[in-house]
């Protein structure tokens, strides 16, 4: 399978606020993280939800995570990539197979991971938006933008458990992950307070399979014009994910079934084309999801790596 990243210019606004101090008090000199919110204001319209949105597809192309360090760590361990002799030190510990649990690239994984689940939390547990209230038109957006959320939440959750948790063949008892669905004290540079103790690994994957199954439930009724730009995810990546999930289960039947979905979702490239099509920068075809990046995520890459995001999982 053809591998690639795809860099797609982000447009990056700064808007800066001018205030007048005109008195002093004790909230002026509270600390506030830049994310913090509530949700009885914060999450009121189409807009909003859009915007709560970009913010959880803004955590995944972080270089914590899908903008580089996931993508990288496997290709490292596995000597698919390795690390020039000028790199600072960044990710030497996966290339040299002795990281602990100490490491700063691996809390950074981590830490980052769950920070694309606290977003992605605070725009599924946002009640303030009516749904009944709204256009037939934004009622498929709420739809869409919902599902890709909890699609989102998956993702994350699914690429910790690669992480972080053993694999299936171990037993389905072992430990698995947290499996965060609410709001939970995002510390990027800290910790992060779990409300919930880890899953057995058998719980955590039927809770990600929920996920994704919801995700799908409510593309049904979402945006199909949205659902077409492989920046987003859409029902091809999700049926592709889930494929995946159950082949990791070795549940065999249920990967032919959401394999068959994707596949009648995306276009293949035909025999005469095979060898062109990997020497196109920009693929048109047999692409589920793409992460969306501009110069600044560009710059922190480690190596150049083309390679198709999803088979990362």
């Amino acid at each position: 399978m053809k591998k690639q990243i795809r860099y797609n210019g982000i447009a990056l606004l700064v808007v800066l606020f001018g205030f007048t101090i005109v008195s002093c008090n004790k909230d002026f000199l509270q600390d506030r993280s830049p994310d913090s919110g509530t949700l009885n204001n914060t999450i009121a319209s189409i807009k909003g939800m859009r915007n709560a949105l970009n913010g959880v597809y803004s955590s995944v192309s972080n270089h914590w995570t899908f903008g580089c360090n996931a993508l990288a760590i496997p290709d490292l361990i596995a000597d698919n990539a390795f690390i020039s002799q000028q790199n600072s030190g960044w990710l030497d510990s996966f290339y040299g197979l002795s990281w602990t649990k100490g490491d700063q690239d691996i809390k950074e994984l981590w830490l980052g991971l769950y920070n694309t689940v606290a977003r992605a939390n605070f725009m599924i547990n946002s009640k303030t938006l009516d749904r009944n209230t709204l256009s037939d038109a934004d009622k498929k957006l709420y739809d869409q933008y919902l599902g890709e959320a909890y699609a989102l939440r998956a993702m994350a959750h699914f690429a910790l458990t690669d992480f972080f948790a053993a694999s299936p063949k171990t037993g389905q008892n072992t430990p698995g992950i947290p499996y965060e669905t609410k709001l939970v004290d995002s510390k990027p540079s800290k910790s992060i307070h779990f409300s919930s103790r880890r899953l057995s690994l058998d719980s955590t994957y039927k809770a990600i399979a929920n996920d994704f199954k919801t995700a799908l439930k409510l593309f049904k009724n979402g945006d199909e014009n949205r659902q077409k730009q492989k920046v987003y995810l859409g029902p091809a990546a999700v049926n592709l994910l889930l494929s995946r999930l159950y082949l990791y289960n070795q549940q065999y039947s249920e990967v032919a079934t959401y394999a068959d979905k994707a596949m009648r979702l995306v276009e293949m490239v035909g025999k005469d084309d095979y060898v062109s099509y990997w020497q196109k920068e920009n693929a048109d075809v047999e692409t589920v999801f793409e992460i969306a990046q501009n110069n600044t995520d560009q710059s922190v890459l480690v190596y150049v790596v083309t390679r198709r995001f999803i088979t990362s999982l």
